[in-house]
């Protein structure tokens, strides 16, 4: 197989979900289903076997939590990239998982486009969140930055102080939402090195060296 295909391990206990997923990618010459799995155990076999570079997962498998599914999965291959295809659109769940170590969340209904979109984005290392997932998130900021009632039912707790500029917070709220680095220095009208300084700073302050351990920081502590 060429090395610029992407190999993906589909891992739903729907036999009809796993059929469509295939239909969806069948298409697509950049990415190839190399095998699939109906439980957790049984994909992690599969993937010693297969070496698949992303597993597209679902949160709902019949042996194991969704926890242990990825601890599992990571321990078998370290350098797998897990993107999770769900239908549960909690945004505690959201955070829990991308906290874990997923590199991304997808919601089940999407379209094909999104999928492959998704499977790509993620094989390049980034963080990818639908755009549904993005909303939900989006709406949490957003409440969180103006003091909203509504937020009562979010559990913000004791928030640490990182002493984020109120610019380097707008770029961080992008980072969340997946733009890449030219997209986000249009929307804050930043020169491109500008916008890399104000990224160095963010990693500095947060005391991480990543992107993606920018939106998981972010979003398991709340920073927004």
């Amino acid at each position: 197989m060429p090395a610029n295909i992407v190999k993906v391990l589909l891992v739903d206990d729907h036999p009809v979900v796993l059929t469509g997923i295939r239909s969806c990618l069948r298409d697509n010459k950049r990415i190839s289903v190399v095998g699939q799995a109906m439980n957790a155990k049984e994909a992690v076999r599969r993937a010693k076997r297969l070496h698949p570079d992303i597993i597209l997962l679902d949160i709902g498998l019949p042996d194991v939590n969704a926890t242990d599914a990825i601890k599992m999965l990571q321990s078998a291959l370290p350098t797998v990239r897990i993107l999770i295809h769900t239908m549960h659109d909690d945004r505690e769940l959201i955070r829990e998982f991308i906290r874990l170590g997923a590199r991304g969340y997808i919601l089940k209904g999407c379209s094909p486009a999104q999928i492959s979109l998704a499977i790509e984005a993620v094989n390049s290392n980034r963080i990818y969140l639908s755009p549904q997932v993005t909303k939900i998130l989006n709406e949490t900021l957003e409440q969180n930055l103006t003091g909203s009632k509504s937020s009562r039912h979010i559990h913000v707790g004791v928030k640490t102080d990182y002493r984020l500029t109120q610019k380097e917070k707008e770029i961080l709220g992008y980072v969340v939402q997946g733009l890449k680095m030219q997209d986000i220095a249009e929307k804050v009208s930043l020169r491109y090195n500008t916008l890399t300084t104000h990224f160095k700073h963010i990693y500095s302050k947060l005391g991480v060296h990543t992107r993606g351990a920018v939106v998981a920081k972010t979003l398991n502590e709340n920073i927004l």
